[in-house]
């Protein structure tokens, strides 16, 4: 069920809906009387016609429905129950109609009008001109809202057949207030704007929304581009996507200095451009041109014209181990693995490889189960044996006979006493 308002306003065409139909010979005898009623609009011709057709258009000119219908009564009758032509229901929206009349190869007249469909057809507003008569139908002992101009005298409303306009009531509309504000409702509005209803749903308003040139602005009246959003002084001017389970926004934030994409549903700012240019991922404070917060992972080749600065000193790379080795653990080669490791066990021995690495600057190599991060170059934290030795800056440091620890390294006197001290060659680990 929809309630159904119409009025009678000449000055409402919709151009460019109509300017396709060429001027036509009119014949003055052929009166056309337009009901409206819950269940659609018939539109009929008073007197005998050869031809009655209905065509409408939707706002870009199209055509979405169109009958013909060639009667022999003396009065011709066409209903349309407010769907389009698949049979559809019309959409919220401005439409046109030309209604034809033809009752001989001379005599044609076209009555013209324009049609606003609001709210899933809950309300529908209908203009008509050239003479057309349009009339309520009474439904269960109420009228709907006929159509009406504006009288000269307020204190009694009047449809254009000179019937008292009566609301679903069956009071007469005399409220001036309300005639005004149906008039508003119809007339109102500034150009390119979209409109919407106030809040008592009465009036058409300006909305924040403008069209021009095929570009959309919202919060301003000169898009410069297809969707243009301006709100000055505020905060956040964002889009909001969201769906069951996740919802993001995109768009200008914090005091509009920087651009963001960000995850509402955790509340963390995923990626963000400054004002300067600098590019922050997991940040929304990037202090150079590309700042990570986490994990960077490259597939492909890095090119480096500058510098790498490591927070931390050390390389290492990744090497089997048939251990769980902890950090600072002095490895030695694994004489029974190719390119394996293990915890060293002698003094001295000539095959250290180096110490594990807790968080090396840069790491070489694949990561995997069974591997660990083996320094060796840089500083690195190692673990020492101090009970033969006490180690002092500067000391030179071996395997020790202890597992993974390492300790001072004792020169050998070469050629007797006052000869040269020498450190074994191919032991030592670092001082």
């Amino acid at each position: 069920m929809f309630y159904l308002r119409t009025f009678m306003l000449s000055s409402l065409l919709l151009a460019s809906a109509v300017a396709a139909f060429a001027q036509v010979n009119q014949s003055p005898d052929a009166a056309v009387t337009i009901s409206i009623s819950a269940e659609g609009i018939r539109f009929a011709a008073l007197r005998s016609v050869g031809e009655l057709r209905l065509e409408v258009f939707n706002s870009l000119g199209e055509t979405v429905f169109t009958q013909l219908i060639t009667p022999l009564a003396s009065e011709a009758a066409l209903d349309w129950n407010l769907r389009a032509g698949d049979g559809e229901p019309l959409t919220a929206g401005l439409y046109s109609y030309v209604l034809t009349l033809k009752s001989g190869a001379e005599h044609t007249r076209e009555h013209r009008g324009n049609l606003i469909i609001e709210r899933d057809q809950q309300q529908v507003w209908l203009t008509a001109q050239d003479g057309a008569t349009v009339m309520n139908v009474t439904r269960g002992g109420a009228r709907s809202l006929a159509g009406y101009r504006r009288s000269e005298d307020l204190s009694v409303k009047r449809d254009v057949s000179g019937r008292e306009l009566i609301d679903e009531k069956g009071h007469n509309l005399a409220d001036k207030s309300k005639a005004v504000k149906q008039e508003k409702a119809a007339l109102t509005g500034t150009a390119n704007m979209v409109a919407k209803y106030d809040v008592g749903g009465v009036n058409l308003i300006d909305s924040a929304i403008t069209e021009t040139g095929g570009n959309v602005g919202i919060g301003t009246t000169t898009p410069g581009s297809i969707l243009d959003m301006v709100r000055p002084g505020a905060t956040d001017v964002v889009f909001r996507m969201a769906n069951a389970t996740r919802a993001w926004s995109v768009g200008l934030s914090g005091t509009g200095d920087f651009w963001r994409i960000r995850d509402n549903t955790s509340g963390a700012a995923r990626f963000a451009i400054s004002g300067t240019g600098n590019v922050g991922i997991g940040t929304t404070a990037p202090q150079v041109k590309l700042d990570v917060v986490g994990d960077l992972q490259v597939t492909g080749n890095a090119v480096v014209s500058g510098n790498i600065a490591a927070k931390y000193q050390d390389v290492a790379e990744w090497v089997p181990a048939r251990q769980n080795l902890m950090a600072g653990t002095v490895v030695s080669l694994d004489a029974t693995r190719n390119n394996a490791v293990v915890a060293s066990a002698r003094a001295y021995d000539t095959h250290v490889a180096g110490v594990v690495s807790a968080q090396p600057g840069v790491i070489l190599g694949e990561s995997g189960e069974g591997k660990a991060m083996v320094a060796t170059t840089g500083r690195v934290k190692v673990k020492v044996d101090a009970t033969r030795r006490p180690i002092k800056i500067g000391d030179l440091l071996v395997t020790s006979g202890k597992s993974g620890l390492a300790m001072k390294s004792q020169p050998l006197n070469i050629g007797g006493r006052g000869g040269t001290r020498l450190h074994r060659p191919g032991t030592i680990i670092g001082k």
